[in-house]
């Protein structure tokens, strides 16, 4: 089907799309009625001091950063949109806690909050951590963050460690 024939109909704020009007109209129902599976109910995810919300909105499962002020007023701090499952929503959530609350240089780089358990995940996280505290030693060494970039693309993912790249520079 071509993108000229696509009809579109708006439903109660949803938009379906068909071959004609009925199939755009049965398309908005689809998308509202399947509003009523699943559960609505929202998890905070924390760690350390950081917490996320996860949400389900009209177009999905969302997320957000919370923050508590000095007067212990509950605030939003940005906002994800998501469209896609708990499961992956909270998975989100939960690397970006784990990622947010690491203390470098003050603890093991394999430190994991106890429900981040997806080895994937903490792989992911390893290496991240490693790649930012290289980036801090290069601008700490008086590398532009362009150059300190431009090492560690170099040497990400293989054996050649950014201190042997400083060294030849």
């Amino acid at each position: 089907m071509s993108n000229s024939k696509i009809k579109y109909v708006k439903v109660h704020g949803f938009t379906g799309r068909g071959a004609n009007a009925k199939e755009a109209k049965q398309d908005a129902i689809r998308q509202i009625e399947s509003l009523n599976q699943g559960h609505w109910e929202p998890t905070i995810i924390e760690w350390r001091g950081h917490s996320v919300l996860v949400f389900r909105g009209l177009n999905g499962w969302q997320s957000t950063f919370l923050r508590h002020d000095v007067n212990d007023v509950l605030t939003i701090r940005g906002y994800a949109m998501g469209d896609g499952s708990y499961r992956e929503a909270v998975a989100s959530a939960q690397r970006h806690v784990a990622d947010l609350g690491f203390l470098p240089g003050e603890e093991p780089i394999d430190t994991f909050p106890d429900f981040l358990t997806d080895e994937g995940q903490r792989k992911d996280l390893i290496f991240t951590r490693k790649w930012r505290m290289e980036y801090k030693t290069l601008v700490d060494k008086g590398f532009s963050d362009i150059d300190a970039r431009r090492i560690l693309s170099r040497t990400s993912g293989n054996t050649t460690s950014a201190e042997e790249v400083r060294s030849t520079s």
